[in-house]
């Protein structure tokens, strides 16, 4: 799984700076949830391209799809927060703790 393959991982690792963006929802008078600002934070993180899907019906193949960001841990990250890198943004689809609060690895699929 995604823990075997960070034994060993550390800070030096972490050598790729990507941004993590979350929108702040706030409540109106009726109860209605209400998109606000984009934060973001700078973080150093470890880049693995790992997975790929092929396309048949459009004849090419989309390689790298899904990425794998290693990132030191990061209080509070949920799903809805965003990745963006490398002029991609990605979105969380799982998120595993590595070692006690001290790595999180996300993994990502590319927007389209």
């Amino acid at each position: 799984g995604i823990l075997s393959r960070l034994k060993g991982a550390n800070i030096a690792d972490l050598d790729r700076q990507i941004v993590i963006k979350s929108t702040a929802i706030s409540t109106g008078d009726a109860g209605e949830q209400i998109p606000g600002a984009v934060t973001s934070s700078t973080v150093w993180a470890k880049v693995d391209y790992r997975f790929g899907d092929e396309d048949v019906e459009a004849n090419r193949v989309e390689m790298n799809s899904r990425v794998e960001f290693t990132v030191r841990y990061f209080s509070g990250i949920t799903n809805k927060h965003w990745i963006e890198f490398d002029g991609f943004v990605f979105d969380i689809i799982h998120i595993e703790e590595k070692g006690r609060k001290r790595f999180h690895v996300l993994l990502t699929e590319k927007r389209v």
